[in-house]
């Protein structure tokens, strides 16, 4: 079989997977639009026993899936990096070691994903698994837990399957004010990876518009979502996290299906913090939050981030190969499945990272579980005092005891006196509840600055109930729009 290598699709296909026929559809529909569906079915056995044949003469699979960028090699337990290069060099990653050399001839590349394909420095292979780290030198990501969490989250970029199965992986969560660097570092996760032309995407489209996006991106950005847009799409991303597909009728077809797969790992800012009772998608994400920082102008940023990439990508390898070496052997441990996560493919590859770092055993398994409990308690506080308080507005609305005469307007005042009217309220449903104990639950904001972050957070809940909230310097207003 004579094809000329780097124009068309980044494959390990095998004739007995369904989407054999469809990928050969596919090749001889570009060929000829002439061409009738009943040759090209007619055709398939004959393609099939040429597949195998080649297979066995030359010593190398068309077999497996595609996804953008990298690729696993079953055959040798190795997984190999596309640099995007035209001499098709890649990185050979595996339990012995990192290597450049050529592609394997199996590999092939789509040439829809070709146009977006950015090259890759090479790395540095003299780097050490620490150099890594050195990634959040530029990054506005700040604490241990996050910038360990981001870390492992980006290597395990690299193996998105295992064994030639599938493995989820959580949706990084960048949140935080406009200006605090959320799209900047974002950016810089996706370039050590997965440097590419089509780098953000603005919104969400169709199903299969994102399905398709997913096809050329190992990393997408869906930059700059709202809390609605979210909440809305949250099924969607939930699927996209677990390795899920969207299916549909094919074109010109009365019994034929697509079967798109999301086979990015997914990055998303917004000013808007993951609604607290979207527990689902809470147990799939990993949600950072950003504070203004310096700020710096992002050319200089980028400009000791690029002097420093060839190290960076040398020490992600480098720890890529060492976790590798021990992956399989902490995801069989029964410590490791003790641990109450959603994820724990993630949680073990965190583990073998956090271990070739230099950290103690289950370092990352309490780290990444501390962070779903303090994220579990946030959203439960948050989901429970987010009742109580749109009880409070549902009773003045209904009794017309608002502390203001304004026609629709409910409350306005300090925020001082935004917290005395709440407590006060509490105290009437704890003394109505009859209880022994006049003391407020551990759900309630202990300060009022708190309870004003607390509001701004349900903002948007409050708004689909029907009120609108206007924080101002000195002033908070909350009027019934509906």
């Amino acid at each position: 079989m004579n094809y000329e290598r780097g124009e068309f699709e980044t494959v390990r296909l095998s004739d007995r997977d369904p989407g054999f026929e469809e990928w050969i559809s596919h090749i001889f529909y570009k060929q000829s639009k002439t061409l009738k569906i009943g040759v090209v079915r007619q055709s398939l056995p004959i393609i099939r026993t040429m597949c195998r044949t080649i297979s066995r003469e030359m010593g190398y699979p068309i077999q497996g899936k595609t996804f953008p960028r990298v690729v696993e090699d079953d055959l040798q337990g190795t997984f190999w990096y596309d640099l995007g290069r035209d001499d098709l060099l890649g990185v050979k990653t595996s339990m012995n070691g990192v290597t450049v050399e050529p592609l394997p001839e199996w590999y092939l590349r789509l040439p829809e994903a070709k146009k977006f394909l950015g090259e890759q420095l090479e790395p540095d292979l003299g780097a050490y698994p620490e150099d890594f780290l050195k990634l959040h030198n530029h990054t506005g990501i700040d604490g241990e837990q996050f910038r360990i969490l981001t870390a492992v989250w980006l290597i395990y970029s690299l193996m998105p399957t295992w064994g030639g199965k599938r493995i989820p992986c959580p949706i990084l969560y960048f949140t935080g004010p406009p200006g605090s660097h959320k799209s900047t570092s974002a950016e810089m996760l996706k370039r050590v990876v997965d440097p590419s032309s089509l780098s953000q995407v603005s919104e969400f489209g169709s199903k299969e518009d994102t399905a398709l996006m997913t096809s050329v991106n190992r990393i997408l950005i869906l930059d700059n979502e709202n809390f609605m847009t979210v909440k809305n799409h949250t099924e969607e991303l939930c699927r996209m996290a677990t390795g899920g597909s969207h299916g549909k009728r094919s074109l010109y077809t009365d019994r034929g299906i697509t079967n798109l797969d999301y086979n990015s790992q997914i990055i998303i800012t917004s000013i808007d913090e993951i609604p607290g009772q979207n527990r689902d998608l809470l147990d799939r994400t990993i949600q950072v939050s950003f504070s203004p920082g310096l700020n710096k102008p992002v050319s200089i940023i980028q400009d000791g981030f690029k002097r420093d990439l060839p190290g960076i990508l040398g020490g992600m390898f480098c720890t890529f190969s060492e976790a590798l070496q021990l992956f399989d052997e902490i995801r069989n441990q029964d410590d490791i499945w003790a641990y109450p996560v959603r994820m724990q493919d993630f949680l073990a590859f965190g583990e073998a990272c956090c271990q070739v770092w230099g950290h103690e055993p289950e370092y990352f398994a309490k780290l990444y579980t501390g962070y779903l409990k303090d994220i579990s308690e946030a959203s439960y506080s948050q989901d429970k005092f987010g009742m109580l308080f749109e009880d409070w507005l549902k009773d003045m609305r209904d009794s017309g005891t608002g502390n203001t005469f304004e026609r629709g307007v409910l409350f306005s005042g300090s925020t001082k006196e935004l917290y005395r009217d709440v407590t006060n309220y509490m105290y009437r449903v704890i003394n109505s509840q009859a209880r022994t104990e006049n003391v407020l639950p551990a759900y309630f904001p202990k300060l009022p600055n708190r309870m004003l972050n607390n509001v701004r957070e349900i903002r948007n809940e409050l708004a689909e109930a029907g009120y609108n909230v206007v924080i101002g310097k000195n002033n908070i207003r909350i009027s019934v729009v509906r």
